[in-house]
């Protein structure tokens, strides 16, 4: 299949949904959505660079009255930032994103990130990790990220999680593909590894989830890894691995988390739009549309105050 990203606009501010004014309001706006279209250590398939641009021009395709939860949210407040466009090494890129999200959790935001490869996750779990001090991060993905370097950095996308732990703890879902060396640290320490076939394998609800659940502290920041689909339902990505998670499933444990706790922040990351083949980038716009769900219904949130 042919892997070259479509041609798409720049986006500006307020697209995220397609949203008007007042909703994407920056001033009142609950959550903030923060495109980072970075790519430098990938080391597969490319295109991730182009993946937050995909996914918010998808969203505009995106029905807001929710199915799930029988009804709209999207006046709770959401406003999309321009995209960063950051060409430097990924350590320096976390510098900048720690100082832009840190802020924006001063400001009383819920950020919402979309990448872009998995390294843009460092600065804002730093940011979050220093705001909130019992922070864990739940990492949805096929690959554990765990190596101290590849192929000469150790700030890439496959030493994204290694990197986190040195912050706080993290709790891994989905991960099937790992290094001898990454398989010593996994479900050891501050690390806790649901592998993707147990999860598979057992009840979800009933027993994954309370798992996971009892693995995180009360404040989380999720880092979500497209690549923990399975790849028949989300082929574009740089890192395809078969035996994925699904739909429903995904959904389900999301759900679970926002409800039972604080979930500060999320990036979703590894997106690689292919050409004539839009499944992807949409399903990442409905994942990330559900997380403003989820949050909304679970804090009882509605249409912010617009003076008007």
């Amino acid at each position: 299949m042919d892997q070259v990203a479509p041609e798409l606009p720049q986006i500006g501010p307020g697209d995220f949904l397609g949203l008007d004014e007042p909703w994407n309001d920056p001033e009142k706006a609950r959550f903030v959505v923060l495109p980072v279209s970075y790519e430098r250590t990938t080391t597969y398939i490319k295109g991730t660079a182009g993946g937050p641009r995909a996914i918010l021009e998808a969203s505009r395709q995106v029905e807001l009255f929710d199915e799930e939860l029988w009804k709209d949210f999207s006046k709770v407040g959401i406003t999309t930032y321009p995209e960063v466009l950051l060409d430097a090494p990924p350590q320096d890129l976390a510098q900048h994103l720690e100082q832009e999200v840190a802020e924006l959790f001063r400001r009383g935001k819920r950020v919402l990130m979309l990448g872009g490869e998995h390294s843009i996750s460092l600065g804002p779990v730093r940011a979050a990790a220093r705001y909130w001090p019992d922070l864990t991060v739940l990492q949805l993905d096929a690959h554990a990220d765990l190596r101290e370097s590849y192929q000469g950095s150790r700030f890439g996308h496959s030493s994204i999680a290694r990197r986190i732990i040195q912050e706080c703890p993290i709790t891994q879902v989905g991960v099937r593909s790992l290094s001898e060396e990454e398989a010593d640290l996994a479900d050891k320490g501050n690390v806790t590894t649901l592998m993707a076939r147990d999860v598979l394998a057992g009840e979800l609800k009933k027993e994954i989830i309370p798992q996971i659940l009892e693995s995180l502290d009360e404040h989380v920041y999720i880092t979500f890894d497209v690549d923990v689909f399975d790849p028949s339902f989300f082929p574009g990505t740089g890192t395809p691995e078969p035996g994925g998670l699904g739909w429903y499933q995904v959904c389900d444990i999301l759900r679970a988390v926002v409800r039972e706790k604080d979930v500060v922040a999320m990036d979703i990351v590894e997106t690689v739009p292919l050409s004539g083949h839009f499944v992807s980038e949409f399903a990442a716009a409905r994942l990330a549309y559900k997380f403003i769900c989820y949050t909304a219904q679970h804090q009882k949130l509605g249409p912010i105050v617009t003076g008007k």
